[in-house]
């Protein structure tokens, strides 16, 4: 990996999305200074980042090792050099090669599905969401509140928690390979009765949620890129996902709740 290359690659796709380093860290879990590092040269992403960091960028892993954009075509090239290269050392070791070959083949079959499943949780396991929760939150207390509201959309689930202070908001994706399983995204909180609201770009779509708990207002009003929205409030507890198609951020602006 050149960094310099990488690191310019990452700056350049986190800029065409429409994300500020702190942004792109938050995604990650990480310090700002790390992206920034990344972006000048000065390290590399961890191989345990590349993943989630491909998945932020909306890139593959190839692309981001490699410092640029690669065709679909290019990247199955780039990942057979390894095995031609391997076998160009030496022809006495050519079998060991292909062997060697396969078995690496063998083990991302397998250890795919499996890094699937262990880095998802079950659509109705409440306990590790009330952990995310409480982990992610701080909502040290959220074991004693159930679930207040669920909004499903396409392959999208919020789930809104609430305790005597705040709202608490939590946001996953259903996971590739398991369709009862999924994969957290994000989440953030409010205070009891205001208006909360959660952006983010996730695999190529535009996604703002709106979430309240024990509010009294009628709807909530809000704008994306020009157009204005009215939404009617039938619940004092609500979550509503709205996803739009686009790999370009859009946050939604002027939120507010309406209560006449």
């Amino acid at each position: 990996m050149d960094n310099q290359k990488t690191g310019k690659f990452i700056a350049e796709c986190r800029k065409n999305l429409g994300y500020n380093q702190k942004e792109l860290a938050e995604k990650l879990n990480i310090t700002d200074k790390a992206v920034s590092k990344w972006e000048t040269g000065r390290s590399s992403p961890d191989i345990s980042l590349l993943t989630s960091l491909a998945e932020v960028l909306n890139v593959s892993v190839v692309e981001i090792l490699n410092g640029e954009k690669i065709s679909k075509e290019e990247i199955s090239n780039v990942s057979d050099e390894i095995v031609v290269k391997s076998l160009k050392k030496s022809k006495s070791k050519k079998i060991l090669a292909i062997i060697l070959a396969l078995v690496l083949s063998l083990s991302i079959f397998v250890s795919y599905p499996i890094y699937q499943y262990t880095n998802s949780i079950a659509t109705n396991d409440y306990y590790t969401i009330a952990s995310i929760i409480r982990d992610r939150l701080g909502a040290e207390n959220i074991f004693q509140y159930a679930c207040s509201k669920i909004e499903v959309q396409g392959d999208y689930t919020a789930y809104l928690y609430h305790d005597e202070e705040k709202a608490y908001m939590v946001f996953f994706k259903q996971n590739k390979l398991f369709k009862t399983r999924m994969n957290f995204e994000g989440g953030t909180s409010a205070d009891l009765s205001e208006l909360g609201m959660y952006s983010l770009i996730c695999y190529g779509e535009n996604i703002n949620i709106f979430f309240s708990a024990e509010t009294n207002a009628k709807r909530y009003e809000f704008s994306i890129k020009d157009v204005d929205y009215s939404v009617p409030i039938y619940d004092e507890d609500f979550v509503n996902i709205f996803v739009e198609k686009s790999n370009i951020y859009y946050n939604a602006a002027n939120f507010e709740f309406i209560e006449e």
